[in-house]
């Protein structure tokens, strides 16, 4: 089995060979620079992101005509099914929003309330839990060519919501959030950029799962983009709900390969990176964020990306050997911003990805060897005719 190799060098070293690479590399004559960076210079601002009773929460319909309450800021969009919405703290607590003493426990993961979302019927009538699909969205004011980055918190639940659970094998919610560049309201447009989850609040085994971290980044095209939460529950079943809560958007995390030459001798080449932190975690006190970086590589244009670096910390640089020669190959990176775990950092933990650079592609020749012209190779070749066998073998495939 053909591999891709890498190694990287140790901390002190790289950012020494960074450096020298950089140097190197952006004074070469035939290569470019990466496309520069563009950081907005104000941070993007979410209404209730929190999902909370106190930010206000508007009263609605919904499409079987009953009474529901949108949070400020956001505008629901009905996709299929009759799903009731509503602040978790007025639904379970009789429409009472502070903090009175002997009122039932609210699931919530930051602040006070976050937003619910129950099944039509949902424990009721002699089909309970119809199927649904809603989306919420915001569209926030944007920098073109900025790179946006959103991390929220969601959790479902199927069936009995303690032991023993019953939802069906197979059944699930999707929980979906997205990004669209463009700034529009159209949840099924072909720019929105999603990441969706189907985990339960348990797993096969009945362990808690609890909420789920979904996080997402675009580069925007538009002075806006917007931020879409979707809940869809395909299957009928008693129970069926879910909560969102705990949205933050920030100016996301940078990061470019410094400059490879077009082509090389032989088969291996070094990738360095480099990065820039989001400038509102930063400013986010009391957090314990890293910048982190993914480097990947692929055959041609259409080859699998294959991961070369997972999650290094800084800059730093990587020896690539390619599997194969006469070839060409596609590099790009992306940086995040995480917390380590077990580190007392900021609560709830949210993850900010940036986006992937623009892929950057290296030919890699195979090395001539070097012939000694005094003693040229004569081949030792029996008279008469000779049948060679050559056989066909798909690059592709191994490369």
């Amino acid at each position: 089995m053909n591999r891709i190799l890498a190694s990287i060098p140790g901390r002190g070293w790289t950012v020494l060979w960074v450096g020298i690479l950089l140097a190197a590399f952006w004074g070469h004559s035939d290569v470019q620079a990466q496309s520069s960076w563009t950081v907005p210079s104000v941070a993007p601002v979410l209404s209730n992101p929190d999902f909370e009773c106190a930010d206000g929460y508007t009263p609605d319909v919904n499409p079987a005509g009953d009474a529901t309450l949108i949070p400020n800021g956001w505008t629901v969009s009905y996709r299929s099914g009759a799903p009731f919405l509503s602040s978790t703290r007025l639904k379970y607590r009789g429409g009472v929003c502070d903090d009175s003493g002997g009122l039932p426990f609210v699931e919530k993961l930051n602040g006070h309330d976050s937003l619910t979302i129950l099944s039509q019927h949902i424990e009721w009538s002699d089909a309970p839990g119809k199927p649904f699909d809603v989306v919420l969205y915001q569209q926030v004011p944007a920098t073109v060519g900025g790179i946006y980055s959103l991390s929220g918190w969601l959790v479902s639940i199927c069936g009995r919501n303690s032991k023993p659970f019953d939802c069906p094998e197979g059944y699930y919610i999707a929980k979906a959030v997205g990004l669209d560049p463009n700034g529009g309201t159209d949840p099924d447009a072909a720019s929105v950029e999603w990441v969706e989850n189907r985990d339960g609040h348990v797993d096969s085994n009945g362990e808690r799962l609890g909420w789920q971290n979904m996080r997402v980044a675009t580069r925007a095209l538009s002075n806006r983009v917007t931020v879409f939460v979707r809940m869809s529950s395909p299957f009928q079943w008693h129970g069926n709900l879910g909560f969102v809560d705990a949205f933050s958007l920030v100016r996301g995390p940078l990061s470019e390969l410094a400059a490879l030459p077009s082509e090389v001798e032989g088969n291996q080449v070094e990738v360095a990176w480099i990065g820039q932190q989001s400038p509102d975690v930063l400013q986010m006190a009391g957090s314990t964020h890293q910048l982190l970086f993914d480097v990947q590589a692929r055959y041609g244009r259409t080859g699998e990306w294959r991961d070369l670096v997972t999650g290094a910390v800084d800059a730093g640089s990587t020896t690539f050997t390619a599997p194969c020669v006469d070839a060409a190959y596609e590099f790009r990176v992306r940086a995040r911003s995480e917390q380590p775990e077990g580190s007392s950092g900021l609560w709830p933990n949210q993850r900010y990805p940036g986006v992937w650079s623009t892929p950057v592609r290296v030919y890699f020749n195979a090395a001539q060897p070097v012939e000694d012209p005094a003693t040229p190779a004569v081949p030792n070749v029996p008279d008469g005719p000779i049948r060679i066998f050559i056989p066909q073998v798909s690059k592709a495939a191994n490369c």
